[in-house]
């Protein structure tokens, strides 16, 4: 990990914050840099470039990009079927009964990490001259999982209350299945709001 040392007087006395700075997978790393914004502070317009997936984090696009998010997302939860598609709708359902905006405020809060994971990608698609995000992360798709559920994990390590715990527990060892086939209208969802 590197680390950037920021120096602050005050009262004749320095101190000194070491801040963690995100580190691209060497796979990913072409040089270019990743604005990588932490969540509850907006991104710099002047950093970023149009093909930056940090865009979506602005005062303009954030709100409809999770809007179309949560959609996406409870209308992934609803067609799953069987045994497993029931568990996860009343682990949902409980959930929504705490918080009805549950879904709304979990992908506010993992949306910045998420588009810094996603970065990458988004920038090989853009310099391939790609017209489809979501069939680019497609052939993608297992690298893309794993990375939302390491996401999924941090954030839910957070969660204080216990019913809400218990349906992400519940349901961490099925997600990956069920997002997996979700990836590609993950991606275009994106796409859809970057200009």
């Amino acid at each position: 990990m590197i680390n950037r040392l920021r120096r602050k007087n005050h009262n004749a006395e320095a101190i000194t914050v070491v801040e963690p700075v995100r580190t691209i997978p060497d796979e990913f790393n072409h040089g270019d840099r990743l604005f990588f914004t932490p969540p509850g502070r907006q991104p710099d317009a002047r950093l970023a470039t149009m093909t930056d997936l940090s865009l979506l984090l602005t005062d303009d696009k954030r709100p409809a990009v999770l809007a179309d998010l949560a959609a996406f997302a409870d209308a992934t939860v609803a067609k799953q079927s069987g045994l497993s598609g029931t568990a996860m709708k009343g682990a949902v359902a409980a959930a929504k009964k705490i918080d009805g905006d549950i879904v709304s405020k979990g992908l506010n809060r993992m949306l910045p990490d998420v588009l810094g994971d996603l970065q990458p990608h988004w920038q090989a698609f853009r310099n391939e001259g790609g017209s489809d995000f979501g069939a680019f992360l497609a052939g993608r798709s297992s690298q893309v999982v794993d990375s939302l559920m390491a996401i999924a994990d941090r954030n839910a390590e957070s969660i204080t209350v216990a019913p809400l715990a218990k349906a992400y527990n519940a349901l961490r060892g099925k997600a990956a299945k069920v997002i997996e086939p979700e990836i590609p209208e993950f991606g275009r969802i994106l796409q859809k709001h970057m200009p």
